[in-house]
């Protein structure tokens, strides 16, 4: 909520299932990615702009915070590539 409160246009990346949590607070700029999903973005910089690749990566992990919610979200990694380097981020 605090990124959102400073960047009210910030454009959010989930895994399939946590959208609905995002619209709940009225967050809509939110857009939900399945495994092996890419989307390209491009951010415009004062410097210039900077375009990279985002994906969703599977990753071997079960979503839930209670006991009733077991894997009902995916869980997921990312990759990012832009400027001919790739980042892993495991979570």
């Amino acid at each position: 909520m605090k990124i959102h409160k400073k960047w009210p246009n910030c454009q959010y990346f989930v895994p399939l299932g946590n959208k609905e949590w995002f619209t709940s607070c009225r967050i809509d700029n939110c857009t939900e990615l399945d495994w092996w999903d890419e989307r390209e973005i491009v951010l415009n910089l004062k410097k210039g702009k900077i375009a990279a690749k985002l994906g969703l990566l599977p990753c071997q992990h079960t979503s839930g915070r209670g006991l009733m919610d077991r894997s009902l979200t995916l869980w997921g990694s990312w990759g990012v590539e832009s400027g001919g380097k790739k980042v892993y981020f495991a979570g």
